[in-house]
């Protein structure tokens, strides 16, 4: 039987890696947790189940582009997600009004209108170090 090659010089790296994984996991789990009890809170009672779980979706799509180092507004959104450009721009503002996304105002390339790129307000890398804290609260 052939034993079992790690491309590390120690296990110790191996350990430390995984221990990594693990806290940026509770941390990505502690981020969603908080977004989904502000997205399904009472004031949102508005939306159908569908809709919240569209912004359940869409945070996490933001989350993923950001770490990718992709440019998130509602163009983009609207490619990746291929949903209705004014249903993403609905869900946006609901989400930026809730305090679970934020926004920087940019040119636009021909001058008029305004567009925002949009980023999560809380870091996976930072979460990692302290993942109970969820989204800071509104």
């Amino acid at each position: 039987m052939a034993e079992t090659q790690f491309p590390f010089k120690s296990y110790g790296v191996v350990k430390t890696m995984q221990t990594e994984y693990a806290l940026v996991r509770a941390g990505l789990v502690a981020v969603l947790v908080a977004a989904a009890d502000r997205i399904f809170a009472e004031g949102n009672m508005k939306y159908s189940g569908a809709q919240l779980m569209q912004q359940l979706g869409l945070y996490t799509t933001i989350i993923v582009m950001t770490e990718h180092g992709e440019e998130v507004n509602a163009g983009t959104l609207t490619e990746r997600t291929r949903l209705h450009y004014m249903t993403v721009n609905k869900m946006l503002k609901s989400l930026y009004d809730a305090k679970i996304i934020g926004r920087t105002q940019v040119q636009t390339s021909h001058g008029g209108g305004r567009k925002y790129i949009y980023h999560p307000l809380v870091d996976i890398r930072v979460m990692a170090e302290a993942p109970q804290s969820g989204i800071p609260s509104t």
